[in-house]
């Protein structure tokens, strides 16, 4: 996928939307890395659980830090 030459040219400062089943802002390698938004399948919860882990394991590859920093 050439993630090590995107490194290089990109440093982070995106902002990405995943819309899923939420993303859980307690998994260790998102720490920081989640926002509150919105919830489509909570009513009033802020998409920062997630109900089945789908989300979360999409959220991963978009919000990979080099060295898991």
């Amino acid at each position: 996928l050439g993630i090590k030459q995107a490194w290089e040219l990109s440093t982070g400062g995106v902002l990405v939307a995943v819309v899923d089943s939420g993303v859980s802002s307690a998994n260790e390698h998102l720490k920081d890395a989640v926002q509150p938004g919105t919830d489509f399948v909570d009513s009033g919860g802020d998409g920062r659980t997630d109900v089945d882990g789908h989300g979360t394991a999409g959220a991963g590859p978009a919000a990979a830090r080099p060295h898991n920093e």
